[in-house]
């Protein structure tokens, strides 16, 4: 073959493992489009999601910010005020209002992609073939992960702010690595600006910022500032931003802090356990299924050990955003109080994937590496295949149904746990709504107090599964002795 024709071949190879990023991608972004809207409104609305329906549902924006302030304690009202412009377009059915969580979803499988590019390009931006290939083919791969993993599917398909969540943390985790390599005005200004757009979505994005600080921490500790390296100064600008973007949230964040505080002392977390020591690890594991979890774990131990030899800083800040949320998260559960979630650490998910694509963009063998990823894949579908063969939903369409036809006419329907009230209301007809009471208020404690209660008590209760202390379940029990009905996840009780 005459070289000219063997040195067009190469650039033709070239090209196409260039190209093989954005085929990645587009495969990703659609099979996760799928994953995300299919069937998104037959399961049943959760009573988290009835919180967010209720505030969202509210006839002014003035009132959306007033009854979130009770229905979703301990955060800003953005997430609540979008569903409220997006419901007046679509209405409020299921499928409406999870379309938008979907949406986010879908999007934040490109912003994976492109932080993924931002941060493993070549340090100085140059564009070189090398540099080129490996950040297109890790990008790609990253983002199929992230696309399939069963954690962002699940989370993607309720009508509440965890999506919103993610994109906000993600396009800031970009800004943040963009604004240390050019320190402009603009990618400054948008970091600050997401840095509190991410904290509106939900306070646990602090968690991610803890991440940063760390990261920031690592940089100046003080063996090093005497050196000046390159790379502080930038950092510098970058940390504040931070301090800028909490700053400029702070005067409206700080009457939802006060109201998280004052929920998780009436309880509102009572249904979180404190961690158990090895829960810090097995959190990466919901992420990609039991069998996926050991071999997606060692491509990403690979990954950090070989992107550590040319991109030690990247690998440092991944291993940062990676651990420190969720040990974070640990340690405040083990001194302070549980809140231990894995919705609250999401984002910490995406460098788990970046350094498992690392790993398997790394292997040489074309061969090899198409079968190390389609392995991964294939068990990370497997695990969310095995996820969809029960359901998880609890019935409360059916429960709302069955004490709606039991209840004397115009009397009132205890509800357990109490926030749970809001879905009763939204499979209620509307002028039964107001017959839907949470149980604090109407429920007597003993049954000596039954003989004094108001005329208006509930004679028929809808309790929960999930959300109600022990205690607090044989109180009710108590009160309401006979079991009407038995469903999935929820049953209906009758006082008498």
């Amino acid at each position: 073959m005459p070289a000219s024709n063997t040195s067009e071949s190469a650039g033709y190879a070239r090209a196409g493992r260039v190209c093989a990023g954005p085929a990645l991608l587009i495969l990703a972004l659609a099979w996760g489009s799928v994953l995300r809207f299919e069937a998104l409104g037959a399961r049943e609305m959760s009573a988290d999601e009835a919180a967010s329906w209720a505030s969202a549902a509210a006839p002014t924006v003035a009132r959306v910010i007033s009854l979130q302030t009770g229905l979703n304690p301990g955060k800003l009202p953005l997430h609540d005020l979008l569903l409220h412009a997006w419901m007046a377009l679509f209405g409020d059915g299921l499928f409406a209002m999870r379309a938008l969580s979907a949406l986010c979803g879908v999007a934040a499988i490109a912003l994976v992609y492109l932080a993924a590019r931002e941060l493993l390009q070549d340090s100085k931006g140059s564009r070189t073939e090398a540099a080129l290939e490996r950040a297109a083919l890790t990008s790609g791969f990253a983002a199929l992960l992230f696309a399939l993993s069963l954690i962002t599917i699940k989370y993607s398909r309720e009508a509440r702010m965890y999506p919103l969540l993610l994109v906000a943390e993600l396009v800031q985790v970009v800004l943040f690595v963009r604004v240390q390599r050019a320190p402009k005005l603009a990618p400054w200004s948008a970091l600050a600006l997401f840095t509190a757009l991410s904290l509106a979505a939900n306070f646990s994005a602090a968690f991610l910022l803890g991440a940063e600080a760390v990261y920031l921490l690592l940089i100046f500790r003080p063996s090093r500032v005497a050196t000046r390296e390159a790379g502080e100064p930038r950092a510098l600008y970058a940390a504040l931003a931070l301090a800028a973007g909490v700053l400029l949230l702070l005067p409206l964040a700080w009457g939802a802090f006060g109201a998280a505080i004052d929920a998780a002392r009436t309880g509102a977390l009572q249904w979180i356990a404190r961690p158990a020591l090895w829960e810090p690890l097995a959190i990466f594991n919901k992420a990609t299924g039991t069998f996926a979890f050991p071999i997606i774990a060692l491509a990403a131990a690979a990954g950090a050990l070989r992107a550590g030899r040319w991109r030690r800083a990247e690998v440092r800040f991944l291993l940062a955003w990676m651990w420190a949320p969720v040990l974070i998260m640990f340690a405040f559960s083990l001194l302070i109080r549980p809140v231990f979630v894995e919705r609250y650490v999401l984002s910490s998910f995406v460098p788990f994937f970046i350094l498992a694509a690392v790993g398997i963009a790394a292997i040489d063998s074309a061969r090899a590496r198409f079968s190390a990823a389609a392995l991964c894949l294939a068990l990370t579908l497997g695990h969310v295949y095995a996820y969809g063969l029960r359901p998880h939903d609890a019935q409360w369409r059916e429960a709302t149904a069955i004490a709606l036809s039991s209840a004397r006419p115009a009397g009132a329907i205890a509800v357990a746990p109490a926030y749970a009230v809001n879905v009763v209301c939204y499979y209620s007809t509307a002028p039964a709504h107001s017959r839907a009471v949470s149980n604090p208020r109407l429920v007597p404690a003993s049954i000596g107090e039954i003989a004094g209660a108001v005329a208006n008590e509930p004679a028929v209760l809808v309790l929960g599964d999930q959300g109600v202390a022990v205690s607090e379940r044989a109180r009710l029990t108590v009160s309401f002795p006979h079991l009407l009905s038995r469903l999935r996840g929820v049953e209906v009780r009758l006082r008498r």
